[in-house]
């Protein structure tokens, strides 16, 4: 009895000491990177939530008034869709079960979760950060002229939107392929202000939005940066991620996080380089970077190809970079990357350790599910050797050099760490 027990003593003496190293190494490494929590999001308005809640909810926005904000950012799917490629108009259903119908348009690219898509952090969105906000300046930057600069033309507009994703709301209203669609009354207007003034029309008259807008903006007179100020309210809150077990452990409890979790965690910070991207509060959200993504789908040119942040900044060093996805419910989000090319964690992270050569085996046979089921024909895969060079050459550092080398014992923790320490599912 005395040897079983001396036993469990030194087992537990053992498991404690390793939880107290990790616990001081993680210290380090959250001091050195400056790591933090998310907090809570303040401000809020229960009236502007629940009139950004009923139009989040609503066809209203689209021309033809048969796609909702959701159809794409579903609760089904962790405020995506499931799908590598989003359907927006001509489909039908919502999430994995979303089906192009009648030869309807596939988008160009994947539809990002939403969590914590409305963190003041977060100063441009889209995968090309072509919607951006600067918060001293108040000014934003956007595909759209008159709504950029210090004195915009459209600055009755501009005067009520206080963020980013309060811009952001705008654009899918105005895109044939994502909400305008053909052939309705607003397809046919040849501005996207005039589209704009077409869906501000629509909602004041109808009776319960009307009385929603009058009673939030008093005397006021009413415009689409009233309506997109409220939809970017309701995000705002509804999809705020800031009770994970990493938060609860960056706020101080280190029993947040289990053994593995933990290792999983310096993985990530160290011989797995994801915080040189994947950093802030968020991990992630605010950094462009070429990582060698596979492309998949219709692209942006008659080459199917698509040159992410370059076609905002027009700099040839900013070719086939992407906004860097923030990681929290990571879990839940699949498929990965700007075109939906990776399904699972697994392949993500077999991907950065392959480096920028590994986009010459990329595997798009699990595509054909969705080819089947959703798209109704094959997907244009990237094979061209000379397109995939050029996204090579200009590759981030850590990709061209293949400097992410990994055990099979660091690749699952690190997928702990992520899987399971970034999960808070809140739907």
């Amino acid at each position: 009895m005395k040897a079983v027990a001396y036993i469990l003593f030194f087992i537990l003496f053992i498991t404690a000491n390793s939880a107290a190293n990790s616990d001081a190494k993680l210290k380090q490494i959250i001091q050195r990177f400056g790591l933090q929590s998310v907090e809570a999001p303040k401000g809020f308005n229960e009236a502007q939530y629940r009139l950004g809640e009923l139009l989040f909810f609503d066809p209203i926005l689209s021309g033809s008034k048969n796609v909702s904000c959701s159809s794409c950012h579903s609760y089904k799917a962790a405020l995506g869709d499931s799908l590598p490629l989003a359907l927006g108009v001509g489909a039908v259903g919502e999430g994995i079960e979303r089906q192009r119908k009648n030869k309807a348009p596939i988008i160009s690219r994947n539809s990002p979760a939403l969590f914590n898509v409305g963190h003041e952090d977060l100063v441009a969105l889209f995968w090309d950060g072509r919607v951006s906000y600067d918060e001293d300046s108040e000014e934003f930057f956007t595909p759209e002229a008159g709504l950029n600069g210090e004195y915009p033309k459209y600055h009755e507009i501009t005067r009520v939107m206080k963020s980013a994703l309060s811009a952001q709301a705008l654009f899918p209203m105005t895109d044939h392929k994502e909400m305008l669609g053909k052939n309705n009354d607003l397809s046919k207007k040849k501005s996207r202000k005039a589209v704009w003034d077409g869906i501000t029309k629509r909602l004041m008259q109808h009776k319960t939005y009307r009385a929603y807008l009058q009673h939030i903006y008093p005397e006021q007179k009413i415009n689409i940066g009233h309506i997109a100020e409220a939809l970017a309210h309701f995000q705002k809150f509804r999809f705020a991620s800031f009770n994970t077990p990493w938060d609860q452990y960056l706020r101080g409890d280190l029993n947040a996080l289990s053994e593995n979790q933990k290792r999983g965690a310096l993985v990530f910070a160290g011989n797995g380089r994801c915080v040189v991207c994947h950093n802030g509060k968020l991990l992630g959200g605010t950094s462009f970077h070429n990582v060698v993504s596979p492309q998949i789908g219709p692209g942006f040119d008659i080459h199917k190809n698509d040159e992410g942040l370059f076609y905002t900044s027009n700099r040839n060093s900013d070719r086939y970079k992407f906004r860097t996805p923030m990681l929290r419910n990571v879990k839940y989000t699949a498929p990965y990357f700007h075109s939906g090319a990776f399904a699972t964690i697994d392949a993500v992270i077999e991907h950065y350790v392959e480096g920028a050569n590994g986009i010459d085996n990329y595997d798009s046979s699990w595509l054909s599910y969705f080819e089947k089921n959703n798209y109704g024909l094959k997907l244009f895969v990237e094979t061209d050797h000379y397109r995939l060079f050029r996204k090579k050459e200009t590759a981030h550092p850590l990709m061209r050099a293949k400097a992410i080398r990994l055990s099979e014992k660091e690749k699952y923790l690190l997928k702990d760490f992520l899987m399971n320490a970034l999960s808070e599912k809140r739907l």
